[in-house]
């Protein structure tokens, strides 16, 4: 603090009756401070905005700020951002990278005020999150490639690769796509100039792809040479004496009605044969060598008929045994 020393000669008067006229004048030194003192600009000026951490995204991440004084805005300063080791930078560091930044306010008029205000921010280094759509990801052979669906996030995707592997019983499989299971590897890698601003060099994710073998259960089993008879509904093939089950004419149906072709070699068939006049269930079940293909169709009831003569009347039991052109000869049972 500034002083003026003021030296002020005081005369000591005493009354005549109490002190001497010989007693000598006394001298005095008087301390007054000076009234244009600067002030703590920390004291007087607040900074005010959002410098809550943040995370590395690749992005400048600046925060806003006001100045105010007494809540009014103040604007005599000037401003710099350093870096957390307060070194002064040129030109002035980008808030993109993680780390710790400074910002200090230095008051125009230096003689008013004194000393600095600095406030810190931070950038979190980032990390790199792998979501898959399920941890076990299922889907059903159809022919056509499968693939393991999932997103990346964390950071910024221009700062990492991202690959995936796909194995089998041990081999790696670019494409999957017959039934089984296939472990999957997903890796995102860092690349070297981005390292600084993430957690980990790179990032590991494992799951599975299961692709099932197609459920025959989808679908009904039928023959073509059946018809629906008209009163009853019920499915009838006219007897022939020769075996009405030929693998030509069976058919697979999914619940739209839509065909399936279905090879025959992954499939069993019960009852093989079928003759005679009566009632039958036909059953396919998938065998279980089929690379493709599992479990059973619902199954198809039929009857096997009569055949009916010219006069569109059932053949009798004579008819039937006379008259080769409609039936070959055959034993019946009525």
């Amino acid at each position: 603090m500034r002083k003026k020393i003021i030296t002020a000669v005081l005369a000591v008067m005493m009354s005549v009756s109490l002190v001497p006229t010989s007693v000598p004048v006394m001298a005095q030194t008087v301390s007054v401070e000076s009234s244009n003192a600067a002030t703590a600009f920390s004291s007087y000026a607040k900074i005010n905005g959002d410098f809550s951490t943040k995370t590395y995204n690749g992005k400048q991440q600046m925060p806003s700020f006001t100045v105010t004084a007494s809540d009014v805005p103040f604007t005599a300063y000037t401003y710099q951002w350093t870096t957390g080791t307060g070194d002064s930078e040129t030109p002035a560091p980008v808030l993109q990278d993680a780390g710790t930044y400074k910002l200090t306010l230095t008051p125009d008029d230096t003689d008013k005020y004194s000393g600095t205000i600095t406030q810190n921010f931070t950038i979190n280094k980032a990390a790199v999150t792998i979501t898959p759509t399920s941890p076990t990801y299922t889907q059903t052979y159809d022919g056509d490639p499968k693939s393991y669906p999932y997103t990346v996030s964390g950071g910024d995707s221009s700062d990492y690769t991202t690959a995936i592997t796909y194995k089998k019983d041990g081999a790696e499989v670019d494409e999957p796509k017959d039934p089984g299971t296939y472990n999957v590897t997903i890796t995102v890698t860092i690349k070297d100039y981005a390292k600084a601003n993430y957690t980990h060099a790179s990032y590991t994710y494992n799951g599975s792809l299961v692709i099932n073998k197609i459920d025959l259960n989808n679908y009904t089993v039928s023959l073509s040479n059946a018809r629906k008879n008209a009163t009853t509904g019920a499915n009838e093939i006219t007897y022939t004496s020769s075996n009405v089950i030929d693998a030509a004419r069976v058919q697979f149906k999914d619940g739209s009605g839509t065909t399936a072709s279905i090879p025959e070699a992954d499939y069993t068939l019960s009852p093989t044969t079928a003759t005679s006049l009566g009632n039958y269930t036909l059953t396919a079940t998938a065998k279980s060598t089929s690379k493709y293909y599992t479990g059973s169709a619902k199954p198809f009831g039929f009857s096997i008929v009569k055949a009916t003569s010219t006069t569109g009347l059932p053949f009798t039991s004579t008819q039937v045994s006379t008259d080769t052109k409609s039936v070959p000869p055959a034993p019946l049972v009525v």
